[in-house]
């Protein structure tokens, strides 16, 4: 009974170590250690964007688009129900469409009449193709000439595409029983900020690409730094789930944040399998060997981070970049110590 539950802890034992991943390996042809493991990694996906994170949009909505004549006048009669728009604001030439988990917008809206605005002014940001809105805001209280309002909301699980159209409605004044002068510089001034918290989707225009990067930290797990002598190989596997050719580029940057040096030029990664939808059917696996001299290792003795990049390479027909559409890269080494 003691031989076959010693044997059972032996057999334990074996399997714990052989399923551990090892890091260092002895050279048999050489003096030293070798290190084989991870140096970096990095996730890129659409939340990893700049270029479509925020947008600004506004303009002066003036007297002769609304219908209101201009000149001096001995008094101005109330007037209601006047209409302006919609004017169409091109966000990004690149991206079809984007559609948004949350996003905060920023109104503000300024009175540059000589007479009130009353409330119950309306101002719609739609989409163009169905004129769906995105967003509709009601004033509560009249604007008095020289008077302005700023209202911030967020917008929830909304498609907003890459031009939106915006119109202000049912305009309204008391007017005014006393001598008026109306001239070309009198306006309703719009502008809107929208600001993207979190991404469902982007649609990207057919032949434009689009640029996802990330910096993360440089982690080998050891404290030795790398021989100089001789020279290694570095790995960098790829997993993408993106229906897209990508191009990838790899930086190494000091504590600084300062350049150092790249791992290579331009290295394309096949798309993953998609169907008509965009929905990811298969990934697309790839490994590349990168072999490195001394100057390169004495380089990732200095880094401390890495700055990864994929590019969306132009496509025949709109790619759809979905936010559980993601890429994985892990740098390896096999490098003496």
């Amino acid at each position: 009974m003691k031989t076959l539950r010693l044997s059972a802890i032996i057999l334990s034992l074996f399997a714990l170590t052989t399923s551990c991943k090892k890091e260092f390996d002895i050279d048999p042809h050489g003096s030293g250690f070798h290190y084989v493991g991870p140096l970096a990694k990095s996730e890129l996906a659409i939340d990893n964007l700049n270029s479509v994170q925020s947008f600004s949009f506004g303009r002066d909505f003036s007297v002769a688009e609304i219908g209101i004549q201009t000149g001096s006048f001995p008094l101005l009669l109330p007037f209601a129900n006047l209409k302006v728009g919609p004017h169409n604001f091109l966000l990004t030439s690149k991206v079809q469409s984007v559609s948004v988990d949350t996003a905060n917008i920023q109104l503000y809206i300024k009175n540059n009449f000589p007479v009130n605005l009353k409330q119950g002014l309306v101002l719609a940001v739609q989409n163009p193709s169905d004129n769906s809105f995105i967003y509709q805001f009601t004033l509560m209280n009249d604007l008095q000439p020289g008077q302005s309002t700023t209202r911030i909301d967020k917008i929830i699980n909304q498609k907003i595409e890459n031009a939106v159209n915006v119109t202000v409605l049912n305009i309204a004044s008391d007017g005014v029983a006393s001598p008026i002068t109306i001239d070309s510089t009198n306006s309703i001034n719009v502008q809107v900020k929208l600001d993207v918290l979190g991404l469902n989707e982007i649609v990207l225009k057919p032949s434009n690409t689009l640029n996802i990067e990330d910096t993360t930290d440089f982690h080998p797990n050891f404290s030795n730094p790398f021989n100089q002598k001789d020279g290694g190989i570095l790995k960098l596997f790829s997993t993408s789930k993106i229906a897209d050719a990508l191009r990838i580029q790899f930086y190494f940057l000091d504590k600084h944040n300062v350049l150092l040096d790249s791992l290579f030029e331009n290295t394309e990664v096949p798309s993953a399998t998609a169907d008509a939808s965009g929905n990811i059917l298969a990934s697309s696996d790839t490994v590349l060997l990168i072999k490195v001299n001394a100057a390169k290792i004495d380089m990732l003795n200095n880094t401390k981070f890495v700055h990864s990049k994929i590019i969306c390479l132009p496509s025949s027909a709109p790619v759809h970049l979905r936010k559980q559409n993601k890429i994985d890269l892990q740098l390896t080494a096999d490098i003496e110590l």
